[in-house]
């Protein structure tokens, strides 16, 4: 899908807007008593620090996440302090084309779709979350990725970023529902096996739900969800689950 100039140049704007801003809080943190920076961003650099170090980042006191997102923001130990808040920036700006394919997907023309993803793009709250170091916008779109992916089709992908987005951060959870709903489907092996069974009516009922598509949602996002969890508790113990 073709962007118009227009579209190229409202995300542009986008863009600058945020720069402006990681610019403007740069000298409001040098100059000011009341710091621009979100203090959760300390707290990712702090723990960042104690991987360096050969220590957990739980080490860091109130870290209360992933260590994969410590992990991340390894550079804003070896290259720029400033390096995470330009990740967080890219995944807001990101946010918004992931938004701007669901929309044309839709069947929204470029003028239409653009303008409905200026509420995102332009939006005082998403602009101030990103530019202060607030890493939700990486949640944000790992589901809204998946949701693209599995419009179209590619249900793997899809169930990647949606067990990503669950190991960032459990609330995602609540859309499993919704994505297993829109994974509807005919599975022929279904009707066999429900023409095998025999009595229980929870039991057809349950077998009907099933797909291809839903099977594999279900296992690849769960079966990576529990793999991150695996690997992050063979690294930090009880410690990150208790935490994290």
């Amino acid at each position: 899908m073709t962007m118009s100039r227009r579209t190229v140049a409202l995300f542009s704007s986008a863009l600058a807007v945020r720069l402006a801003l990681l610019l403007y809080g740069y000298f409001q943190d040098l100059y000011m008593g009341v710091k621009y920076t979100d203090v959760d961003y300390d707290v990712y650099t702090d723990a960042a620090r104690e991987i360096t170090d050969g220590h957990s980042p739980f080490e860091r006191t109130t870290y209360r996440y992933t260590p994969v997102l410590a992990f991340l923001l390894l550079p804003n130990i070896y290259v720029h302090q400033a390096f995470g808040k330009m990740l967080f920036v890219g995944c807001d700006l990101l946010v918004g084309y992931v938004l701007y394919q669901i929309l044309r997907l839709r069947g929204l023309p470029d003028t239409d779709a653009v303008n409905y993803c200026c509420v995102w793009l332009f939006h005082p709250f998403s602009i101030n979350i990103s530019t202060r170091g607030n890493a939700d916008s990486i949640v944000v779109l790992l589901v809204l990725l998946s949701l693209l992916l599995i419009m179209r089709k590619q249900v793997v992908l899809s169930a990647i970023a949606y067990g990503a987005a669950v190991h960032f951060k459990i609330f995602p959870i609540v859309y499993a529902l919704a994505f297993l709903v829109f994974l509807n489907g005919d599975f022929t092996a279904v009707k066999h096996v429900e023409q095998a069974s025999s009595g229980s009516p929870l039991l057809r009922l349950c077998i009907r739900q099933l797909n291809r598509d839903r099977l594999t949602f279900g296992l690849v996002s769960g079966g990576l969800f529990l793999f991150l969890a695996a690997g992050c508790y063979y690294l930090y113990g009880y410690q990150c689950l208790y935490e994290a």
